[in-house]
């Protein structure tokens, strides 16, 4: 009994040094893109150029194209390694990021689709 109570301490211990190491790390990953724009070259409305901007007080913009009157614009997070948008345009849409090397990846599991750009899964957003 006594063993299996320490096995049970154990593992609880373990598990909690990984979520506050996984805090950490999303911390710093969310520290690190703020005040960033990332770029995808994708044929858009009105040009080639979708860009993203992470704002510090965790909210975002973005444009789909030079000439696209549409702005997305919403709150962001980071949680375990992915970055999540969540648009409050009352258009109910949330799409996920994983961020490699100073770039966006688009992750299409969960993710709603943008109004002018086919965006699929991998597509790059590069740090500007």
């Amino acid at each position: 009994m006594k063993r299996i109570l320490l096995l049970i301490i154990a593992i609880v211990l373990v598990a909690c040094l990984y979520l506050r190491m996984r805090t950490n790390e999303d911390t710093e990953m969310a520290e690190g893109i703020i005040g960033n724009t990332y770029v995808c070259v994708k044929p858009g409305f009105g040009g080639d150029k979708f860009t993203i901007r992470f704002n510090a007080d965790g909210t975002y913009r973005y444009y789909e194209g030079s000439l696209s009157s549409y702005i997305g614009f919403g709150n962001w997070s980071v949680e375990n390694g992915i970055v999540t948008m969540i648009e409050t345009t009352g258009r109910d849409k949330t799409f996920h990021f994983r961020l490699e090397d100073d770039a966006l990846y688009y992750v299409t599991e969960g993710s709603s689709k943008f109004m002018h750009v086919d965006v699929v899964e991998g597509d790059k957003f590069r740090l500007e």
